[in-house]
């Protein structure tokens, strides 16, 4: 398992990122959508396992859900559970705050 950091301190990561906001980054040769909620930071693929939308144009509710607008699938960024069940869940992954007060993700190569 590989650690990745992703910002070296919150301010940087306010600076960097608002929240809400969903934004494709490249980890370790791959890409991802990310977003935060809040001081929680999380990585999640780049389309909808409904219909494939690219949920980089998605939005994330005050609910902490990331909205689909092509369909209006609902996916929790805690569990990546659809809300209405009607469509496998979202891979996501939350990024962990070390004793250096970095924000860091751990990814396998299978990720």
């Amino acid at each position: 398992m590989e650690q990745i950091i992703l910002f070296n301190s919150k301010s940087e990561m306010a600076n960097k990122l608002q929240d809400r906001q969903i934004v494709q980054v490249l980890i370790d040769g791959q890409k991802f959508n990310l977003t935060r909620h809040g001081d929680q930071v999380i990585i999640f693929e780049l389309k909808c396992p409904h219909f494939e939308y690219p949920l980089n144009q998605a939005k994330v509710n005050p609910f902490g859900e990331v909205v689909c607008p092509w369909h209006n699938y609902q996916f929790n960024l805690h569990s990546g559970e659809e809300k209405e069940d009607r469509c496998r869940n979202l891979w996501m992954k939350q990024a962990t705050w070390n004793q250096e007060s970095q924000c860091i993700i751990e990814l396998t190569k299978a990720e």
